[in-house]
């Protein structure tokens, strides 16, 4: 919080937000499909591997351009890093409801 007539303080982390983990974690699994690893891909981008983890964990806040240049090279659009995961690719990770109470047509 900054409090009126202080300067912010630039050194202080960004704190991980929903949208940064979905493109941490959306560049991440491209990165590993490439079969490159945090340091490869960090000497292939000219960025600190420090930075790129930060990135994938959410904890970095990237400007739009360093975010289209990591999507052009894990070679996707940025809109699809930014995708949360379809309904379908979660169903096996959903916990199994109780359908005790409702009759074969889904009705109660």
């Amino acid at each position: 919080m900054v409090i009126r007539g202080q300067i912010p303080d630039k050194r202080r982390k960004p704190r991980p937000t929903p949208e940064r983990a979905v493109f941490g974690a959306n560049f991440k699994a491209a990165r590993e499909r490439l079969g490159l690893s945090q340091r490869e891909a960090a000497r292939r981008l000219k960025v600190n591997q420090p930075l790129l983890s930060a990135v994938e964990n959410g904890a970095a806040n990237p400007t739009i351009e360093r975010m289209a240049l990591l999507a052009r090279f894990v070679g996707m659009p940025l809109f699809e890093l930014l995708r949360l995961p379809a309904i379908d690719e979660t169903i096996d990770t959903m916990p199994p409801g109780d359908d005790s109470e409702c009759d074969d047509a889904g009705r109660e």
